[in-house]
């Protein structure tokens, strides 16, 4: 190995071949003086010249300083060469280090590129959860369909283990779980499972807070109560539905994974939990208008028929038209087909019926808001009358604008009646307060009653306290007691 370095140096190359090449010139320089001297080549000649001629000794030394200028040059190349392989490395490592660079720059962008798709695509999916829950919240309205839907979507779009709804009771004191997607859960619920508002686990300390919670890793969370229903859950985290800063219940979401809640998808979470409450608040809403709605038409329908049946007592039972004119009915006609109408309260249709004397008829109630308050009777003088669509149509729209312009004609005739009389009342304390006199003030209320009224006798009986209640203290009256005839007077 030694022997291939020696030879691979260009220093002893190059010396060797300056030693070399310089031994030419003492071996041309001989041969030149032999042949000049007419010598015999040889041994002894080429000594003979040596001694004889000066000039050869410094031509002898021509291999040494040739030797030595050639090593000299090769020194050189030698140290040309060791910069070279230097310089040759010293880029190679740098091109390496600068590849090695570029590729964890690469690398670095790659796996930033996937981490910001994977977060692009939660994120993604969070709104089109978000959006999904606005778009079932808009058509249900029913709180007991909308709650275990939420929790359905959130467990199968974000891919939690157990996702819960609970909602404060009546009194605030325990949080209830409503809605869950786990048939656990869902156990858990049936069984009426609640938590103690501030006691009991992270709900109960949500619920009393009013202040998200996360525990990342559920075994170090001092709040985190075992559930020995769900035993999976490696981290939850709790969210308040607040409505108006008011807490109504609490969004309970648990996962297998440890650290599954980062900031990202708390606020995710923490917007959908806004939206559920405000679902919640909008169905409560909604269930109390309808209620209250439902009542008013009940109370609707209640007074609309104590008025028509004050209305068929005191004024008209109904009108029939013949073909020898109109007559007014004292009495309710109890035909079979407008009987069955008001019973049923829909449209009866009769053909005729010769055997049981039974004419071609159509009965339509009159309807007001759901109430019935009459039937509209058509009965036809043929036999054979077969009702055409043509004409049962033009029969329902008479009925519909028949008993809407009834119910027109009553509301008016309730208002005059209400403004006469708002009117005979604002007469009548017009004149009371026109004196000043507490006894002529009543003698004027009797007269005004009287004659607003038409009554006969009106009289104001005088009031008097026991003597226990004027022991008891009881203020007596400073006005003296007044009995008066209008009839004396007038």
């Amino acid at each position: 190995m030694k022997r291939l370095a020696i030879i691979d140096n260009s220093t002893f190359r190059y010396a060797l071949f300056g030693f070399l090449f310089g031994c030419l010139f003492p071996i041309l320089g001989m041969l030149l003086l032999v042949w000049s001297n007419h010598l015999t080549i040889g041994w002894a000649a080429f000594i003979s010249v040596q001694q004889n001629q000066e000039l050869l000794w410094i031509i002898d030394s021509a291999p040494l300083f040739l030797g030595l200028a050639f090593g000299i040059v090769g020194r050189r190349a030698d140290n040309l060469f060791k910069v070279k392989t230097h310089l040759e490395q010293t880029i190679s490592e740098r091109t390496s280090e600068l590849q090695a660079a570029v590729n964890r720059e690469l690398q670095k962008g790659i796996d930033q590129r996937r981490k910001d798709e994977i977060q692009y695509k939660t994120v993604l999916d969070e709104l089109q959860l978000i959006s999904e829950v606005v778009n079932k919240t808009s058509m249900e309205q029913d709180i007991e369909k909308l709650l275990p839907l939420i929790t359905q979507l959130v467990s199968e779009r974000l891919g939690f283990y157990h996702v819960g709804i609970f909602l404060l009771d009546k009194d605030g004191k325990h949080a209830v779980l409503k809605a869950s997607n786990t048939a656990e859960g869902q156990r858990m619920m049936y069984r009426g499972h609640r938590l103690e508002v501030g006691q009991v686990g992270i709900v109960g300390n949500v619920a009393a807070s009013g202040i998200a919670r996360i525990a990342s890793e559920v075994g170090e969370d001092s709040a985190f109560f075992t559930n020995p229903n769900l035993p999976e859950t490696r981290s939850e985290i709790a969210l308040p539905l607040l409505v108006q800063k008011q807490i109504i219940g609490v969004v309970d979401v648990q996962s297998k994974e440890a650290n599954a809640f980062n900031q990202e998808r708390a606020n995710a979470l923490a917007i959908l939990a806004n939206l559920i409450a405000i679902s919640i608040q909008n169905s409560r809403l909604f269930s109390e208008t309808q209620q209250a709605l439902t009542e008013a038409q009940s109370l609707s329908r209640q007074f609309s028929s104590q008025a028509w049946e004050r209305v068929a007592k005191e004024q008209l039972i109904g009108y029939l038209h013949t073909m020898h004119g109109d007559q007014k009915l004292t009495e309710p006609i109890k035909w079979e087909e407008a009987q069955q109408a008001i019973k049923e309260g829909k449209m009866v249709i009769l053909s005729s019926d010769k055997e049981n004397n039974r004419e071609s008829a159509v009965a339509i109630p009159l309807r007001i808001r759901e109430q019935t308050i009459g039937v509209l009777n058509v009965r036809s003088a043929d036999p054979n009358r077969l009702w055409q669509k043509e004409e049962i149509a033009i029969i329902q729209a008479t009925a519909d604008r028949v008993g809407l312009a009834l119910e027109n004609a009553r509301l008016f005739e309730e208002t005059t009646t209400r403004a006469n009389r708002e009117r005979t009342v604002s007469e009548i304390s017009t004149h009371i307060r026109s004196v000043s006199d507490p006894e002529i003030m009543l003698q004027t209320a009797l007269e005004e009653l009287k004659r607003a009224l038409g009554a006969k006798d009106i009289q104001i009986r005088p009031f008097s306290q026991s003597p226990a209640d004027q022991n008891a203290g009881q203020p007596t009256d400073p006005i003296k007691n007044i009995l008066i005839d209008p009839t004396e007077t007038a």
